[in-house]
């Protein structure tokens, strides 16, 4: 007989998304399809979007990277590339990872660098690194990875900096992370 609280609880706690668990996830993760790598920036005058073309993640150990590059022009020899890189270090699950300079666990780095072919030849033509921030995963499994993100980067040559807002990524693994034991 007290199978029905107990089961109204479990559905009462479901609808809160509340109850224990997850290690930090956002409470209903927006979903995205998969291959998405997006984002809001504020270079601290001009607000734009970030949509990467080309995407990717892998797992090495306990560390995974993901990628997201917005590439313009041709595909085997594009004019430029602005390339966001995270690096999480575990072992990775679904919770949050707070931006760190170093690579303790449950933290991340970021780092996003700007290309531009110059006759044939792609030169970094600027390079920010987070300084604060979050990187969330909701959901990692052998197949991919999704979450959300902001945090800020700055140009250590020119002092700018990126405000990235509103992130949000889902990225299928070319390099799955082992299988958890």
């Amino acid at each position: 007989m007290k199978r029905f609280p107990l089961m109204a609880l479990a559905a009462a706690c479901s609808l809160l998304a509340g109850c224990g668990g997850g290690g930090g996830g956002t409470p209903n993760p927006p979903t995205v399809p998969l291959g998405t790598f997006k984002s809001a920036t504020d270079r601290t005058t001009t607000s734009t979007a970030f949509t990467a073309n080309v995407v990717g993640a892998s797992a090495s150990g306990t560390t995974v990277q993901i990628y997201g590059d917005e590439r313009t022009g041709p595909a085997t020899a594009f004019t430029s590339s602005h390339r966001l890189t995270f690096t999480l270090y575990g072992p990775v699950s679904a919770g949050s990872y707070a931006i760190s300079t170093t690579h303790a666990s449950g933290t991340a780095q970021a780092v996003y660098v700007e290309t531009a072919n110059q006759n044939g030849t792609y030169v970094t033509t600027g390079e920010w690194h987070a300084t604060t921030g979050t990187i969330v995963v909701t959901t990692a499994d052998g197949s991919h990875i999704q979450g959300t993100f902001s945090f800020n980067a700055t140009n250590a040559a020119s002092a700018n900096v990126i405000h990235w807002t509103s992130g949000q990524f889902n990225v299928a693994y070319e390099t799955p992370p082992p299988p958890q034991g």
